[in-house]
């Protein structure tokens, strides 16, 4: 086992090619940022993904059930079972989390600005940002169905939740070969405690104001240049903008099958 420190963005990525024929697990030490950079170049292979969830929300950790570091996390990189996660594009660009457009592509922006993190900062950035966001036209084709609307967000979801357990899309299955579309349209100020309540409680598709279509493919055909963000990092793209699913591309660990015995009761 070889413990590599990344010196730079985008440098985890270098490190994997290196090391690709040299070792069957990948551990991504951090969040869905660096989870996202190291998971890139084991799409489509035979090696094992997983992460050591060490950022702010460590929403795709979450979503596997990934062990921190521990004798569970040992017996996981031992005998671990493993399975296949679907990995969404965006214009190319691989997310495995929860991608998308709107305000929360804002607050990626500003947020990896801060050099304060953790979640206390995201959320109190959340709050100061609100007020004064204002919600955006968009036209867009849905598995070819033509459709436009005015919305606060917009969220390509591979897995239910942005991170610490805030649940987007708690419909969402990262291995069911779908995108989960979820369209947040404007909604009162007052709301906002509201909104937060739900999101909490996995119950954001009983929201009047969220709208969720699940598909394979979604195209924003207009030429504009827009925010959006892919695991929590920001881009700015440039239409149109097409995003996909690649169905079990990503091997990652199991972990219900992993931490059971042959009965089926948990080690």
């Amino acid at each position: 086992m070889d413990v590599v420190m990344t010196e730079y963005a985008g440098h985890a990525p270098l490190i994997v090619e290196e090391n690709i024929e040299k070792y069957d697990i990948f551990v991504a030490v951090g969040g869905d940022g660096t989870a996202n950079e190291v998971a890139g170049k084991l799409i489509g292979t035979d090696k094992i993904f997983s992460i050591l969830p060490s950022g702010s929300g460590n929403g795709c950790a979450r979503e596997l059930k990934l062990p921190p570091l521990g004798i569970r996390l040992i017996q996981l990189l031992i005998k671990g079972e493993t399975k296949k996660m679907d990995v969404i594009y965006v214009n190319g660009k691989h997310s495995i989390n929860v991608s998308g457009t709107g305000y929360d592509a804002i607050i990626a922006k500003r947020f990896q600005r801060r050099e304060s993190r953790g979640a206390f900062n995201y959320l109190l950035l959340i709050m100061r940002s609100f007020f004064f966001y204002k919600p955006s036209e968009y036209h867009f084709l849905v598995d070819g169905k033509e459709m436009k609307t005015k919305a606060f967000l917009i969220c390509f979801a591979n897995t239910r939740q942005f991170g610490n357990n805030a649940y987007i899309a708690p419909d969402a299955k990262h291995d069911d070969g779908w995108i989960d579309l979820v369209i947040i349209k404007p909604f009162p100020k007052w709301y906002i405690l509201h909104f937060g309540l739900l999101m909490m409680t996995k119950r954001m598709n009983h929201s009047a104001y969220a709208v969720t279509y699940r598909c394979k493919e979604i195209i924003f055909d207009s030429e504009k240049t827009s925010w959006y963000h892919i695991d929590g990092d920001p881009i700015k793209l440039r239409g149109p903008v097409t995003i996909s699913i690649s169905p079990e591309a990503l091997n990652v660990f199991d972990t219900k099958r992993s931490f059971q015995n042959k009965n089926g009761a948990k080690k």
